[in-house]
């Protein structure tokens, strides 16, 4: 298996690009609140610091790429997060390519290579630029357009997300991955299909790191949080139609097939509550070819602000969901999003669904365990 793979650009004969609602409407049926969820390692992850730690044990000093620390705690930043939730959302909804350059320089071993690449003239991955026409993703997560003219275009997403805070953590052994390398001009046939850009590049999960075995002096040095490190944050939502929240949760929670044990072991199990074998789990930070950043996140409580109600009540708008009524609350939303977009989830094994190809493929890259 490769160290990525792609899901491949798909056309549809129906365009999702749509005017948004607006930020201050209060109609009812447009939906604010927010997300608190959990994020748990799968493997071992590393956010790494500017800060590089020096190992001097045995008279012998090395470098080590460490955790992400702020005030003392680690912490994936809310842009890490963000990055990864809205790539997974462009691919789960089949929305545009929100960053592209087709033109592409690189220097490898001190020789320039260029390359060039086009999208395929598909309307529905084609970058968002017109307000009005906005793909899922750039409904929920924002839009910036226009640099390179006079337009500049930009909307401003209806989410946003805190930094994922540890509040405890225990380090993996410090290790040497394998040499973790920049995209290359000359292996852009690897990028393209029929002369276009193949899709979108994802890595899969893998059961072990990939340990560099030779003696090459290349920086790969680290030392990683132990799977099973969670990590809180929250996403704020607002004025989100029903369908985009439908898209927002299923990016964030994907299909499980785990369980989460008391002692924050994981667990892949079929006494799950989804019943699946196997499940579909996010990969985040450095060093995703070589095995680091498998995750799992939940959400763990949800409070509901209807605006309406709050100007035009008595009351304050809000309902919190916990336990039970948050997981059916989280069910009634997937059902959702698996009727816009005709899936048909198979809970024995989630790479076998009814689902648009997009679908079938993000999620036969992100299933874990493989068989």
């Amino acid at each position: 298996m490769s160290d990525y793979e792609f899901v491949e650009f798909i056309e549809e004969p129906i365009s999702r690009k749509k005017t948004p609602s607006n930020h201050n409407d209060i109609s009812i049926g447009l939906l604010s609140g927010k997300l608190t969820c959990k994020l748990t390692a799968l493997s071992p992850i590393l956010i790494p610091s500017l800060i590089i730690d020096n190992d001097q044990d045995e008279g012998f000093r090395q470098d080590f790429l460490n955790f992400y620390e702020i005030h003392g705690k680690k912490v994936i930043p809310a842009s890490t997060l963000k990055g990864m939730l809205r790539a997974t959302a462009e691919a789960l909804t089949n929305s545009c390519v929100s960053i592209f350059s087709g033109e592409y320089v690189h220097t490898f071993d001190n020789q320039i290579e260029t390359a060039s690449i086009k999208l395929p003239n598909f309307e529905n991955i084609q970058t968002c630029s017109n307000i009005h026409a906005l793909c899922p993703a750039c409904r929920i997560f924002g839009m910036a357009s226009g640099f390179n003219t006079a337009d500049n275009l930009f909307y401003r997403g209806k989410i946003s997300i805190s930094d994922g805070v540890a509040e405890s953590w225990i380090y993996d052994n410090p290790t040497t991955i394998i040499k973790l390398e920049s995209p290359r001009p000359a292996r852009e046939k690897i990028y393209q299909k029929e002369n276009f850009a193949r899709g979108r590049k994802f890595y899969p999960h893998t059961e072990n790191l990939e340990i560099k075995t030779d003696n090459k002096n290349d920086r790969g040095n680290i030392r990683p949080l132990k799977r099973g490190t969670q990590f809180e944050f929250t996403v704020f939502y607002k004025n989100l139609e029903e369908h985009e929240l439908a898209i927002l949760i299923q990016t964030i929670v994907l299909e499980s097939g785990l369980k989460i044990n008391g002692d924050n072991s994981v667990t892949f199990s079929h006494n799950h509550p989804d019943k699946n074998k196997n499940g579909v789990y996010h990969k985040i930070g450095y060093g995703k070819p070589a095995g680091l950043g498998s995750c799992h996140i939940q959400i763990t409580s949800c409070e509901v602000l209807n605006l309406y109600d709050r100007y035009t009540t008595s009351g304050s708008g809000i309902n919190v969901q916990t336990n039970t009524n948050l997981q059916n609350w989280i069910q009634k939303y997937k059902q959702i999003f698996y009727k816009e977009f005709s899936i048909e989830p198979k809970f024995n094994d989630v790479t076998q669904l009814t689902a648009p190809a997009y679908v079938k493929q993000l999620y036969k890259i992100l299933c874990w365990p493989k068989d």
